[in-house]
């Protein structure tokens, strides 16, 4: 069999051209690149500008339409005020004073003789027809006063009897129980019963105990069985409260 050889080993001339051939491929494949790539870039940024652009003049372009505020109603004028004429006022009647009378007195003529050294003189008091007028009338007096009205007397009521007090009608006599006889119990129960309009017993109740039980009872039960007038107050009849009064005694029993 024939040995096979070993390859015989790189020359140095043959890896530079590998190294060089490398180095035109990725400057060819970077040119290619950037051929590629720089008006793709170009147009991107410049399509970006122009979109941001048309949205800020959207967005300022918008404008927001504000109604004017409502013009307020005109305030109507204060409205005057009517003027009061007060009346003329009238004068008041001046009262008229009576005149005086007036007297005429006829006066005598009185005639004196007088002697006297030189001769006897007539001297006359008085002339002759003098009249002197004197006021005799009566003194003016003042007119009386006024008299005053007598006071409004009150209305009649409507009837005979405005205001009572319930009173009873038929009193029912209470029954003295016998064991409180033996008992020697004695006292006065006062029941105090409520009227109604009518007259009708609505409610009865001890006011006043006779201190034993017997004898209350005995009051209460003939408080009950009696018959009432009602309350009458300004003509009406009116519900009220009667005082029923029992005295137990064993000489009244």
């Amino acid at each position: 069999m024939a040995q096979q050889q070993p390859n015989p080993p790189a020359q140095p001339n043959q890896t530079k051209q590998t190294a060089w051939k490398f180095l035109y491929t990725a400057f060819a494949i970077s040119l290619l690149f950037h051929a590629v790539a720089t008006p793709l870039l170009t147009q991107f940024f410049k399509i970006q500008p122009e979109h941001q652009q048309e949205q800020v003049s959207k967005v300022t372009v918008q404008k927001m339409k504000i109604k004017p505020p409502p013009t307020p109603p005109p305030t109507p004028p204060p409205t005057p005020k009517p003027q009061v004429t007060q009346p003329p006022s009238t004068p008041k009647p001046v009262k008229q004073q009576p005149k005086q009378q007036q007297v005429k007195v006829n006066v005598q003529h009185l005639e004196s003789n007088t002697s006297g050294a030189t001769g006897g003189q007539a001297v006359n008091a008085s002339s002759k027809g003098a009249e002197a007028p004197a006021a005799v009338g009566p003194a003016a007096t003042a007119p009386p006063p006024p008299t005053a009205a007598p006071p409004t007397p009150p209305p009649a009521p409507a009837c005979a009897m405005p205001n009572r007090d319930p009173q009873p009608t038929n009193r029912v006599p209470a029954d003295y129980p016998e064991m409180a006889k033996q008992q020697g119990a004695a006292g006065e129960t006062d029941v105090a019963v409520t009227l109604d309009p009518t007259g009708h017993v609505v409610a009865a109740k001890v006011a006043k105990s006779a201190g034993n039980p017997l004898l209350d009872q005995a009051a209460m039960a003939a408080a009950k069985q009696s018959s009432f007038s009602p309350q009458i107050a300004n003509c009406k009849p009116v519900g009220g409260v009667y005082i029923f009064q029992v005295v137990f005694s064993p000489d009244n029993g």
